[in-house]
Formats: structure tokens, sequence, C-alpha cells
């Protein structure tokens, strides 16, 4: 800043004008004043500079000052940073000598027009830095003006906003493809404020309002819509905006024309920057035809449901219908078969019973399959002893497994809880399927079925099921298809084996519905292994009414297990090693015997002996009577455990002196009852018919059951059933008939069948109920009905029933039934059933037909002290066998001929296991011997060395007939 200008004079400073000193005097102190205001004024000037500076230098934008000619006047240090210029070198500098020539005539230009109109210029430029590099500045340019007013140059300030600038370029991008994208959705598109006013829309949604974007901007629902569609929109909006959370719907939408069509909708809110909910956008996209679509599915479904309700109801028809019949033709075979009879009365009695038998499953897979397939049906969730149920389903199929010489078998080892809870029964049913399937396809050998423990939490398992035979095995290919409906590994019209397909299938599903998988590994020829897993609740074992099993008084007892089949002697020895007691095994009656004299010598000797009634050489009645015979150790106790057929076998006990006889495969239960009772002493030498007789005395009698069944057949064989235990029965034929006689008698039970005429079953038993309301008494009422679909037990007991039987009735089912409503429960006289079972009726071959050698037979040709034996000693019953067989022998050797000739092997086979069974009866070994080989010819399908067998067996035969005839004739044992 240069000094302000001093004025001067001609005189010196101390000179005062002549004559007038006062006037002077008076100028001087004006000029002092004049000057100290000077010199005031610079200062306020210099501080004014020093604050303009301050100021420039420190606010965050470039600042300069140019003249009228454009020259820069000043500069600060931002602005001359950026032009890598200072100060003094950018003073007096024009925009052309920094900038580029175009870019500095727009400054030029702008300068003017500022200089011109008096006002602030403002622009975004772009703006070349001393580097060269391009960047975008915004500019404000004033005027410059002096004291007097006059514009004397420009100054500007700008600051910098490449930042900015390419915040907006990729913001306007992102709109651009935002706004493209939205443009070439095939969906309606739109948002709106929180009043519900549109701020935007794409083509799509305009389109179908018929208006423009402008137009529609600001405008409501409202405006385009009927008020009640209007209103539902509304109401959605404000619901997404208050609760923050996307909307999905199917909505009515009716375009310009008034063209009603569904769209699916999806809204959600609209958040600014601070995360405020400020409107709502949504989009929209035609659902017409899928809407359409679904009620038309809706409209099948119910048709689907309805035609499945009336596939069910003619099912449940269709059981009834069935069953029915059935009921009569297998309750009056039993009643048939309990008489004398025979021999071809009883063969053809038991093929009706088996077809009848067979009739009944083939339904029962039919049903299963369609509820399974229909969704209905569930799970029992009931505790039960798992060892006890795998041991009735057992022992259900072991007559079958026994009559084709197969061991049957199974393993549960002893980690496996004794309670569970699950659904016993469709457990049974699976195992009973593969089982049945695994005896069904096995000629020779041995079907064993073993339970293993997977896993064990605090209130579930997972157990394993393996079922494993020695059969034909399956195809590769077959092995994943024959868990399919209607599948079968054989499915040609020759093929050998029964069956719908259905049974595997329906294992499978069971199988799934318990939560596990079912598998199969099998090779042609080598057998098959079918497995499958399920999961159980567990239970405490009195809710399944398992009994403990108290084996202080067997621990450390010493005993001899005896059987030529390593799989049996493995299940033994794993049972009474639980019991603690110490076994060992030999696998022949002469090892049985060597083993006794070791631990004879060794002060040690055996005191049970589990023998196998069917073994080689020397069978387990023969080792019995050795045992004895030998006076040299104590006899041990003798458990018998038998595969053989049916003979009464209570003699034969007293004989050989045995404590029990067993059928195998045997439960774990049973055994242990066996053995506690003859190692606590009881008498094992009672005779069976003694055994019977005590438990015919001991079963409840006299019991008035009041029948309600509409079907004569029915009626005949339930009163025949209920008047041989010794109850009372009166018969009414419908629902009004059971009121009547309930109101003039009295009654123990009502056995209740549910369908019939005029009243039926569970209107009848809603009627008893309610007069039972008004006195306090309750009648037991067992419903009986041949239905069998999901639902049906329940909806008995709903209607106040106490207990549920599907027919076909079996006689001991119906007794437990009875017993077990009118509240005697005979534990004890049922126990003494299944052991008369099991050692008469079951165990009948006992003394195996095959097993006993030539050299051991009384007679060469028959053994007549065996053949008294089997019929009880009955000299008169032993005429009437001798007479039947003599009459049905020539047309079962004919039979057997023309099977040969014809190359019938089913025929074959047949017939051979006749004669078979008849020689056995009479003790004829060589004949009967014969006769199986024929058999097992037969049911491996072939005949090749079949001719010479027949000639040997005709030949034995003739030897066999005339012995009998001569004993028929003039009672000579020959």
């Amino acid at each position: 800043m240069t000094e302000p200008h001093r004025p001067t004079t001609d005189r010196p400073s101390n000179e005062r004008p002549p004559g007038d000193r006062v006037t002077a005097a008076s100028h001087t102190s004006e000029m002092a004043e004049l000057w100290r205001r000077v010199e005031q004024l610079e200062r306020e000037q210099r501080d004014a500079e020093a604050l303009y500076l301050s100021l420039v230098e420190t606010v965050p934008l470039y600042v300069f000052r140019k003249d009228t000619d454009g020259k820069i006047t000043f500069g600060n240090k931002l602005y001359c940073d950026s032009l890598s210029r200072s100060l003094d070198e950018l003073i007096g500098l024009r925009d052309v000598e920094l900038f580029p020539k175009k870019q500095a005539e727009k400054y030029r230009q702008d300068d003017l027009r500022v200089m011109r109109t008096g006002e602030m210029f403002h622009d975004i430029e772009e703006h070349t830095n001393a580097d060269g590099a391009t960047s975008y500045v915004e500019v404000f340019k004033t005027p410059v003006r002096d004291g007097a007013g006059r514009i004397v140059g420009v100054q500007g300030m700008y600051r910098d906003i490449t930042a900015q600038k390419g915040a907006e370029a990729a913001l306007n991008d992102s709109q651009a493809r935002y706004n493209s994208l939205m443009e070439s959705l095939p969906l309606s598109v739109w948002s709106k404020d929180l009043d519900g006013r549109f701020t935007f829309a794409n083509r799509l949604f305009c389109e179908n309002l018929d208006c423009s974007l402008e137009a529609l901007v600001g405008k409501t629902d409202f405006d385009y819509f009927p008020d009640d569609l209007a209103e539902k929109y509304r109401a959605d909006d404000r619901r997404v905006a208050e609760s923050g959370a996307v909307l999905e719907d199917v909505e009515e939408f009716l375009n310009a024309e008034g063209h009603q069509s569904y769209v699916q909708v999806l809204k959600a809110p609209v958040f600014d920057a601070q995360g405020h909910v400020v409107g709502t956008q949504g989009m929209a996209w035609d659902v017409t035809a899928r809407r359409q679509a679904e009620v038309a599915m809706e409209r099948a479904k119910q048709a689907a449901e309805d035609a499945n309700r009336a596939k069910s109801q003619f099912l449940a028809n269709m059981s009834h219908e069935i069953r029915t019949p059935l009921n009569g033709v297998i309750g009056m075979t039993d009643l048939i078969m309990a008489t004398r009879l025979t021999a071809d009365q009883r063969e053809h009695l038991s093929l009706v019973q088996e077809s009848a038998e067979s009739l009944l499953e083939v339904i029962n897979d039919i049903l299963d399959f369609s509820k399974i397939e229909a969704g209905k049906l569930d799970l029992d969730n009931l505790p039960f002893a798992v060892r006890d149920s795998i041991g009735d389903a057992m022992r259900l199929l072991s007559v079958r497994a026994h009559n084709k010489g197969l061991e049957l078998a199974y393993r549960i080892p002893p980690e496996v809880p004794i309670a569970l809870r699950g659904d016993a029964g469709r457990l049974r049913q699976v195992l009973l399927n593969l089982v049945g399937n695994a005896i069904k396809f096995t000629v020779e050998g041995e079907v064993v079925v073993v339970v293993e423990l997977i896993e064990q939490g605090d209130d579930a398992v997972e157990l394993q099921f393996t079922v494993r035979d020695t059969g034909i095995g399956i195809e590769p290919d077959k092995q994943q298809t024959i868990f399919e409906a209607f599948e079968q590994a054989d499915g040609s019209t020759t093929r050998q084996y029964g069956g719908t397909g259905l049974g595997l299938a329906v294992s499978a599903r069971l199988v799934e519905l318990m939560g596990g998988e079912i598998g199969v590994e099998s090779a042609p020829g080598q057998g098959s292994t079918f497995h499958f897993t399920a999961r159980f609740g567990t239970a405490d074992p009195s809710e399944a009414a398992v009994v403990p099993l108290d084996a202080e008084e067997l621990r450390g007892l010493k005993v001899l297990i005896v059987d030529d089949n390593s799989t049996n002697r493995l299940i033994l020895e794993e049972m009474v090693h639980g019991w603690e007691m110490r076994p060992q095994s030999v696998e022949s009656g002469p090892a049985a015997l060597a083993a006794m004299w070791t631990a004879l010598e060794a002060h040690d000797p055996y005191r049970l002996v589990l023998c196998d009634g069917n073994m080689p050489t020397m069978d387990g009645y023969s080792l019995a009577r050795r045992i004895n015979d030998t006076r040299d150790f104590e006899r041990p106790v003798v458990i018998m455990l038998t595969s053989g057929g049916m003979v009464d076998q209570g003699a034969l006990r007293d004989e050989l002196c045995l404590a029990a006889c067993l059928i195998k495969p045997v439960k774990q239960s049973d055994l242990f009852d066996a053995v506690a009772t003859a190692m606590a002493g009881d008498d094992p030498t009672r005779s069976e018919a003694t055994v019977h007789e005590e438990t015919e005395h001991s079963t409840t009698v006299g019991r008035r059951i009041l029948l309600a069944e509409d079907s004569v057949v029915n009626q005949k064989l339930a009163v025949g059933l209920l008047e041989r235990r010794g109850h009372v029965v009166r018969v009414a034929n419908n629902g009004k008939e059971t009121l009547e006689l309930f109101e003039r008698e009295p009654f123990d039970v009502i056995l209740m069948d549910v369908q019939m005429p005029e009243m039926d079953g569970l209107e009848a038993t809603a009627a008893i109920r309610a007069k039972e309301a008004i006195s306090g008494r309750h009648m037991p009422i067992i419903a009986m009905t041949a239905h069998a679909m999901q639902g049906d037990r329940e909806r008995c007991l709903a209607a106040g029933m106490d207990d549920y039987l599907a027919k076909p009735i079996r006689a001991e089912g119906l007794f437990a039934a009875i017993e077990a409503a009118v509240g005697c429960h005979e534990d004890e006289e049922a126990e003494n059933d299944e052991a008369r079972s099991a050692c008469g009726n079951e165990a009948a071959a006992c003394p195996a037909d095959d097993s006993t050698t030539a050299g051991e037979m009384h007679d060469p040709v028959i053994d007549w002290i065996e053949a008294l034996d089997r019929v009880g000693d009955d000299e008169e019953l032993l005429r009437d066998v001798v007479d039947a067989f003599l009459q049905e022998s020539p047309a079962l050797l004919d039979n057997v001929r023309q099977a040969i000739d014809l190359d019938d092997t089913k025929t074959l086979q047949r017939a051979a296991h006749t004669l078979k069974t008849s020689f056995g009866h009479f003790g004829a070994i060589a004949a009967a011997e014969l006769a199986r080989e024929l058999e097992s010819l037969g049911s491996e399908g072939r005949t090749d060395g079949a001719a010479p067998l027949y000639g040997r067996l005709q030949e034995r035969a003739g030897v066999v007939l005339d012995a009998l005839k001569r004993y028929f004739d003039q009672g000579i044992k020959t």
C-alpha cells in the first residue's frame, strides 16, 4: 500500500503568512486534524485490507480479482496454488495466458457480462488445472466498484465440485438405469408418499390407467379406482408404512376399460437417508390365468376329495360285504375242523381255510394301501413290550416255516429296551410281511430276524430290523421296484409265487411313517437281506405290562444248549447269559452226551438241557431217551424246543420226563417261565390231557351274552364258538331287537355288529348308554364289524363301546375280549392254553417224522407204538385213521404219478407232502422219506429224477398198505 500524498509550501514550516497570524494558527490546527484523520483512515484501510486478506485466505474458496482489462490484480493462496504460480507472478496476467483459448474466451465474456450488467454471475464450469487435469468448479462473479460506485473490475470465487459432479453423474446414471429397468420390466411399478399421492409410476402402470406420468403424479387411488378397492389399497399402504414390513397379496384390479383381473402385489416401505419411512412403493404383475387355474384346481381338489370320500365309503362297504361272508367261511371251517374228519375232508377244508386267509390278506393290503395313499392312516402311540410283540409275530409264522423244513429264529440283544412306545401292530405287520415273503421264497435253510439298537436318547430310540433268508434271491434290477405298488420280483403270468405286489409297498410306507427307511441286499441264488429302521419312544416297563424277570434263582445255573443251527445256539446263549446262567453250546446229540460226561468228571454237572427236537443223526427225543436211560449221573431237567408238526404228545412228555416242550422260535418270556418253573421243582411230567382238563375247568364259563348280528352264518359261527365255551347266548337280528332284549333280560356283555338293518350298532349303543345314564349301571359292549377303515375303531369307542373286533372274528380274540370286557382276566389260564398249544396242537411232531432212522423203529414196516401214541392209545381212533388212509392213499399215489408225467410240480409237491405226513403218522419212516424227497423236488420246481423215486415209493407203499390192511381187517400188527 503507498503512502498518502502530503501537500508542500514554498515557505518554511515555521513561517506564518504575513498579516494574519491568527488565521495561520487556525489553519495549522485544521491541517493537524486533517492529518490525524488521514492517518486514522489509513489505519482503518490497512485493518480492512488485513481483514479482507484474512477472510479470503481462510475460506475454502478460490478467490481472485481482475481489472476492466481482464488483468489479474489479486488472488488468494488457494487460487495461486491451483495455477502453480505466486501472486506476484499472476498480477497483470490475463486468462488467455493461463488457460486454453476457448476456456479463456468464455471467462472473458463472463467477466464482461458482469461489468456490463453489474449483476452477479453463477455457473458450473469445466476447469483445467495447472497439471492439465480437468475438474469442475462452481463459480460466482460480482463487479468491483470504486469509491464513486464505478465498476473498475470483477471479483470471483469458486469451489471444486468435481467429486459432487461425479456423484451426480453416477446418480443420474443410476436413475437412468433404474428408469430403464422400471420401463422394461413386465410389471407395473409405482411409488406414493405417506398421504397416498403418486410420486412415480412406470409406463406399464400408466398405460393400465390410461394416463401420463405427469397427470398421475399427485393423484391418489380414489381418482382411478372404485371406493372399495381404493380403501383397501390405502389401508394396505398404511399397514406397510406403519409396520415397515413387506406386504404380499393377490388383489382385484380394474383397468381403464373396467376389465377385472387379478394381480400379485408386493408393497414395501420407502426410507429416507435417516431411515424414516417417507412413502410406499409397489409392483404388481398379472396372475389372472394363475388365479383361474387355482380356482379350477380348488374345484378339482374338492371334486377329488368328494371322490375320495366316495372311494373310502366304497372301500368300507366293500370291506364289510367281503369280510362278512369271509367271517362265516373261516369261522365255520374252524368249527368243522375241530370235529372228527377223514383225511380227504381235512385236506379240503385246509385248502378252503388257506384260500380264505389269502383273500383276507389281499383285502387288508388293498385297504391299507388305499388308506396310506389317501393320507388317512395314522399310527398309534402306545406302550408295548418289544420282545413279546416280535415273539408273537414270529409264532404266527412258525408253522408255515416248519412245514417247509425251514429254521425260523429271531434275535434281540439285551441292549434293546424292553418297553417302547409306538404302533406295535404296524411294526408287526411289516415284520410279518417281510418274514412271510422270506419263508415263501426260501426252499431250504433258515430265516433269521435280528433287531439292533442304532441310537438311544432320553425319550426315543432308533432300531434296525434285519430279515435274512437263504432263499432264491432277487435280480439287481428288481431290488428297487419291489417297494412300489403292484410290483413284484417276478411279474410274469407264469410266476411260481402269488401275491398282489402290495405287501412291500405298504411296508415301505409304514416304515416311512415310523420315521425310518427300508432297503434290500440280494443276489440270485444267494438269499436276501431286507432291513428297515424305525423310531420309537421309550416307555416304562409297567406301562407296557412287562413283568420283570426275576432271575435270582437261576443265577449261576449250568445249562447245555443242543442245536444243530448255529444261529439258534447264539440266540439261546444270549438269552441265558442275560439271566447270568452258565451256558455251553454243542451242535449234536452225541456231542451233548460227551459234554455231559466231561462236566460230570469235573464235578460240575449240567442241571438244565435246552434241546432242539429236530437234529440229524440223533434227534432231541433220542437224546432225551439216552439221558433217561443213563443212571451214571443225576438226570438234568430237559426242555424240548421243537419245530415239528401237530401231534398230541402228552404220553411222549411223560415217557421222556420233559419239563416243557416249546415251539421255535421261542419267546424269551416263555423260555424264562418254562426254565423258572422247571427249576423250581414243578412237576414237568403232567400229561397234556391233565393240563387241558385243568384249563378247561378253570376257564370262566356261564356268561350271559347278547349277540346282535343280522347274518345267519355269523350267528351260527358265534353261537357255536360261545356255547362250546359254556356261555349262554341270545341272538338279536337288529338294533331294535337288541334294545328289547337288553331291557327284558340281564346280560354280562353285548357283542354288537355295527352294520345292521332298521337300527345299526352305533345307534343301539347310543340308546343303551342313554338308558344307563338314568340307571347308573354299565353294560360292556364289544363292537364286531367287517369294516376296517381308519377311524372305525375310534368311532365305535366314541359311540360308547368298550372294545372293537374286526371280522373275521378269531376265537381266541373273541374270548379274550369278552373276559377283558367283563373284568375277568384269566392270565394264568391263558398261559396254560398257550403252553398246551405249544406242546400239543402246534408241536405235534415232537417225534419228528423224518428224523427217526430205520434202525430206531420198533418194526421194520410200521411203528405201531408210535402210531398208537399219536392217537392217545385210542385203538378205535387208530382204526378210523387207518381206514381213511387206505381210502386216500391210492388216489394220492396216482396224483404223484400223473404230476410227474405232466411235469406238474405244484401237484407233485402237494400230493407228496400229504403222503409224507400220512406215512409219518404210522412211523413208516422209509416210505415217508421217499415222499419227502419227491416233495422237495416239487418245491424246487423240477421233476427230473422223480420217476425212479416214485417207483421206490410205490414199492415201499405197497408193503405199508398191506400191513395196514391186515391190521384193519384182522387187528394184526405186522
